[in-house]
């Protein structure tokens, strides 16, 4: 077995991750924190949560009308349209080229 703790910082405070053969599996407070969460305790529950996305995920209406290249998608079907996955450089080019939109005015 694999085992060691691995540095990590959530909303709920400083901690190591205890990571057994890739998988989180416990979590300690950091050595200095005076005060830790309790709520710590879920961070393997929810890693590892069938709930949790997994990879990223794009409305399917607006992959399609933005291809992830060029035009303008609307939000017509947001709300009711089913999200589809996309690998990380996909989802990374979306979200440029929605900044890059946005900080030049072009909405």
């Amino acid at each position: 077995m694999n085992r060691k703790l691995v540095p990590h910082h959530s909303h709920w405070g400083a901690f190591n991750a205890v990571v057994e053969d890739g998988k989180v599996v416990g979590a300690v407070p950091f050595d200095f924190d005076p005060d830790p969460s309790p709520l710590i305790e879920a961070i393997p529950d929810s890693v590892h949560s069938p709930l949790r996305i997994a990879r990223p995920m794009v409305r399917a209406g607006w992959l399609k009308a933005s291809g992830l290249k060029e035009g303008r998608a609307n939000g017509a079907g947001r709300g009711r349209e089913p999200f589809v996955p996309v690998d990380w450089e996909q989802a990374l080019e979306a979200v440029a080229g929605e900044l890059a939109t946005t900080a030049s005015g072009r909405l």
